[in-house]
This record gives structure tokens, sequence and C-alpha cells, in this order.
């Protein structure tokens, strides 16, 4: 009996099928009237609905609802012969949420005549989500620019301020009437330098000093800021986990984290409520819900903020975190948020918002954990003086003239620079190694980095002190994770000659080779 020849057009189509069957994208049809006559496989996991189930129902049924007028303005358009580009919109899923998809529409022609349209629609939910995560990155450095074009300068001012007013409180202590305009100018120059910071932190030029810490500590210590903060009428509750993993940040990044979080949540309840602080250790898996904000798979420690307060508007959630962003009752979301959300990224973390009108907002964050032994904070420094020779180097002046003030006072000798230069020529004639040298990282010509290198080449183990309002110096950023000596403008006078006796007391080795000074 002779074998029959295969036909190629139905092995072709056999073959078609199974491929269509089996595609990533969802691929159907759509008739004249907008029923839905055939779908792939791929609509079941989306809907969580049997293709059974779907078929011959209409296209705007699988559209939300918000959407569906569009959509099948658009589809008419396909249907009547026009030949459109993508059109993206929310099809309604199972119970993982509505996806966002990007479906492409091409007429189904039967004798020149339009009969239908074949639909091809991409799941581009976790695309969008890291497309918005960019933008908003983009955002971040665009705002760190700005206020890094004038966190120096302004830092100074401040600094300038805050150290008149801490050399005046012997005057105020005889006259007592001027504590209250004394302490209103400190205020104010405390508030203004921690916007300053804020801004920094959002733009990640502040310098983190990160060490291996025990979240759990941080909200501890955290705690009477946080009741502070809420008032009497919010009930705080914090459930700690005794066996929570170390991670590693800056620890005041964090303080500041969960004072923003605290802030954020006591606007939320003018008429008093709760709010419950918890940590755990949490793992996240490779298929985690992409609709929230993208998080690599892998070991955290969670810190968990809940109110029961108003909740969040909806159409606000996707720009809680952006800096100054005004909500629709005209309130403006207060810039807290968004250095939190800066301060988390600089830490590796994550950190996601959920609320619901009504029934109030949870704020997660996520940091990375590590397998590492907790490291002490260092100790309480002492604030007398000694008799060392100390190179000071500061472009600003009237902040030179007090750092200079303060340290003679306490016995130093203090030889100052408003340069580079300056400090290189004043230091090859003294007759003796000096023990300190203090530098601002921004200097006119050559940076405080460069200056550092020179200087520690020509006294070796030369203790250096680097002071800015602000740095984008990878290198300089490198050597404070790695230990350098570091102070944030502006300081506190007590402040800056603790860290100026510590340094002395316990001398450091010189820093590394700068790739380029800090500019």
């Amino acid at each position: 009996m002779a074998s029959r020849t295969p036909d190629p057009r139905a092995s072709l189509e056999r073959r078609c099928r199974v491929l269509v069957e089996n595609a990533a994208d969802l691929i159907f049809t759509v008739d004249q009237g907008g029923a839905c006559t055939f779908f792939n496989r791929r609509i079941e996991p989306i809907t969580g609905r049997h293709v059974d189930e779907l078929n011959g129902r209409h296209l705007t049924e699988l559209v939300a609802a918000d959407q569906r007028e569009h959509v099948w303005r658009q589809c008419q358009r396909v249907l009547s012969g026009e030949d459109l580009g993508p059109v993206e919109f929310e099809l309604v899923g199972g119970a993982g949420g509505n996806r966002t998809v990007e479906m492409v529409l091409r007429p189904v022609l039967e004798d020149g005549v339009v009969v239908a349209a074949d639909a091809v629609a991409r799941d581009v939910t976790s695309r969008n989500a890291l497309d918005a995560a960019m933008r908003h990155e983009q955002k971040m450095n665009a705002v760190g620019r700005l206020a890094a074009g004038v966190a120096h300068d302004f830092n100074n001012l401040l600094g300038v301020i805050l150290g008149h007013v801490e050399a005046t409180s012997a005057i105020t202590e005889r006259q007592p009437a001027l504590q209250p305009a004394v302490d209103s100018i400190r205020a104010a120059a405390e508030r203004a330098a921690s916007l300053t910071a804020h801004l920094l932190v959002l733009g990640r030029r502040q310098v983190a000093q990160p060490r291996v810490l025990d979240l759990n500590e941080v909200v501890t210590a955290s705690r009477p800021l946080i009741e502070r903060l809420v008032g009497e009428a919010v009930s705080v509750q914090i459930d700690l986990d005794a066996a929570l993993a170390p991670v590693r940040a800056d620890a005041g990044q964090l303080r500041q984290v969960v004072a923003s979080l605290a802030l954020h949540a006591q606007a939320a309840m003018p008429h008093g409520g709760t709010l419950r602080v918890d940590t755990a250790n949490v793992d996240i898996a490779a298929d985690g819900d992409p609709s929230r904000r993208p998080m690599p798979p892998g070991a955290y420690v969670r810190l968990t903020v809940a109110d029961t307060g108003v909740g969040i508007d909806p159409a606000a959630l996707e720009w809680i975190f952006e800096p100054f962003f005004q909500a629709r009752d005209g309130r403006a979301q207060p810039i807290g948020l968004s250095a939190a959300y800066s301060a988390v990224r600089q830490a590796g973390g994550v950190i996601d918002v959920e609320s619901h009108r009504g029934q109030g907002t949870v704020f997660r964050v996520y940091l990375p954990r590590v397998d590492a032994d907790v490291t002490a904070p260092p100790p309480m420094p002492h604030t007398e003086g000694g008799v060392e020779t100390i190179l000071l180097v500061e472009d600003e002046d009237d902040l030179r003239e007090i750092l200079v003030q303060l340290l003679t006072t306490r016995g130093y000798r203090v030889v100052p620079a408003p340069t580079a230069e300056a400090c290189l020529e004043a230091s090859a004639s003294l007759d003796a190694p000096p023990g300190l040298l203090v530098t601002d990282v921004l200097l006119p010509g050559a940076g405080g980095r460069e200056l550092a290198v020179q200087l520690c080449a020509r006294f070796p183990g030369l203790p250096v002190l680097f002071m800015s309002g602000y740095t984008d110096d990878a290198a300089l950023m490198l050597s404070v994770e790695r230990g350098a000596a570091f102070l944030q403008k502006p300081f506190g006078l007590q402040a800056f000659a603790a860290r100026v006796r510590a340094l002395l007391d316990r001398p450091q080795a010189p820093p590394e080779p700068a790739d380029s000074e800090g500019q």
C-alpha cells in the first residue's frame, strides 16, 4: 500500500497553531462587533479565567472601566481599515491585579473587506515600573545637582552663623534677655541646615558614613523622638525582631528616615491614632510582584512604619516620594519623604508604600542583610585643647576666622590658609611636622584631597580631617567609607573641637592617592 504524502499546508498550520498557543504575548481576534473570537493560552494566567469563559465576550469587558471607550474607539478605527500604532491600556487581571499591556491591532481582510482584527498584546507592567523608577532617579539627580550648586557656599554661611551663635553663649548667660533672640537665630539656622542636608540626600551628594549596625538599635534610640513628633494623641507600638540580621548603612540617615515617616504619620492622624513600627527578616523571591517598586531578589531586613490615618489619595501614591509634590487638596508634600527615599536608595535598599483612603498607610523599608558583626559606634570624644600645630585650610574668611579663634583659645598653634597653594607654602617654613591637617574639600585651585596627598607625602602619618558642605568626589567618598575623617558642614564648634582632639589622640594613616581633585 502506497504511503500518503503529508500535506505541507496542514503541517505548517499545526506548527503555526503551536507557536501561537505557546507565545509569550497575548494573541486574540476581535470581530466587527467587538466580540473576541479567539484567545491563545496566555490569557489564562493574566486574567485567572479559562479561555472558554472569555471566548465571545466583548473586548471592552477585558479593559479597565475608565479606558474602555478609548480602546474600543481605537479598535473601531482598525476595523474600518486604518493602520494604527500600539495602544497601551490596563487589562483586567485576576488575583494579581490589573496588568498594563501594549496592544497592536491589524485588520483581517477577506476578498478586500475587513472582517476582523488580529491583536498582539504584550505585558509591559514590569517595564513601565522600571521606566518610572529610572525617571525618578533622573529627577533626584537633577535635584541633587541643583542642591550641590548652592550647598557649599550656603553651608559655609550657616557655619558662620552657628559659630557666632555658639560663641555668644557666654554673653547670653550674663544677659538672659538676649537668650530668646539667640535661640531663635540658632533654631532658624539649624532648620536651614536640615533643609540643605535633605536636598543633598535627595541627590546623594551627602557623604554617607556607613557601618554595620543593628536596625533595632536605631529604632530603639529613635523612640523618644518618634513619640515627641507624633504627640500624645498617637499611640506608638514598636515590635522588633530579636533575631534581626545586621545591615550596612549610615545610622544618622536611618534616624532621618524614621523621623520622616513618623512626621508623615503624625500629619495623617490629626485627631490621634496608632503608629506601629516593626522590624523583620524577609526574603524576596525572583518572581516578586512586578506592580510594586522594582526590587532585586535576595535577603533583606524590613522596617515597617504603619499608621491608622486618613490614607493617601490613589492618584498621589505614584508621586509620594517626589520633592515638593503638591496634592489635589493644595498641600505640598514635605521634602522629608523624598529625602527618606534617597537615603534608603543610598544604602542599597528600597522603600515602598501601600495606602487606602480611610484605612491608613504602610511604609516598608527594605535594606540588604549583611553577613558581618555589628560595628560599635565611635565613642564620645573629649573637647579639651592641646599644644599641637594644626594646618587649617578654609576659603570662607569668616568661617576660617571662627575656627582659628576656637582652636587658639584651646592652646593649639594654628597655621591658617585660604587655598591649598597657600597652605603648602606656609607648611614649608614649619620648624616641626604639624599634628593635623584640617581642610575644606572644595577649594579655589587644587582641591582638599590633592592637598592632603601632597602634605602626607611630606609629613608621613599626618592625620587629616576633611570638611565640606557637599562633595561628589567619588574617591573621597570611598575613603570616608573606609574610615577617613570627614565632618559635614555646617557643624557645631564643640563637635569640631571634639573631632580635632580625637584625631590628634589617634593619628590616622595618610589618605590613598587621589585619582582627581574635588571640584
